[in-house]
């Protein structure tokens, strides 16, 4: 029997990671600002978060929201939310092809979960890229982003005009798609923006 995530799963979790973004910004006001995470740091830190967006994926409406929440709420944390999209970017280019699917989610969860965490801009190519290359090895971008598009919120989105379900739902509807992506899916790379 597959066990649904619950709120308790996601209360431990944010127990883990609030202390990191308490931490960044009791350090940020320090002459020097905050200090550098350890490689250990970074990558316990990292898994945190990619356990956070695997569990928002698949949790219900009402845990989805109270997650997004705690994000909006940081800075540290969100922003460190790239190196999530970076991981499942990263599987998408070099692993099996039966895990090119979960790695696309992985990624695209991340902007859900952070309603777009960057500026969205930066959204835009990071999304155009993973496109181009999940083009190239066979695999359908656009089912991805409209089901990771349901599962966000449609409130004003904190990187990007509009809701983070309008910006993921209507990527391949954009200027950006439409001049830099969408003649470029048969050649091996994208041209540098």
């Amino acid at each position: 029997m597959t066990r649904f995530p619950s709120a308790s799963d996601w209360t431990r979790l944010e127990s883990e990671l609030a202390p990191a973004e308490e931490e960044y910004r009791r350090q940020r006001v320090r002459a020097g600002g905050a200090r550098e995470l350890s490689d250990a740091e970074h990558e316990t830190l990292v898994d945190r978060l990619q356990d956070a967006v695997e569990l928002y994926l698949s949790a219900p409406d009402e845990l989805r929201e109270r997650m997004r929440a705690f994000f909006r709420g940081t800075d540290f944390l969100a922003r460190r939310l790239g190196y999530v999209f970076a991981r499942g970017r990263e599987a998408v280019e070099t692993g099996p092809a039966e895990g090119l699917e979960r790695a696309a989610l992985l990624a695209l969860g991340t902007q859900s979960l952070g309603d777009v965490p960057n500026d969205y801009r930066d959204a835009y190519i990071a999304i155009g890229s993973l496109y181009h290359t999940l083009h190239r090895r066979g695999v359908a971008l656009g089912p991805l982003l409209a089901r990771v598009a349901l599962l966000s919120s449609d409130a004003p989105a904190r990187g990007a005009p509009g809701s983070t379900r309008d910006f993921l739902a209507t990527f391949e509807r954009s200027a950006h798609f439409r001049t830099s992506v969408a003649p470029y899916l048969d050649r091996a790379e994208l041209p540098r923006c």
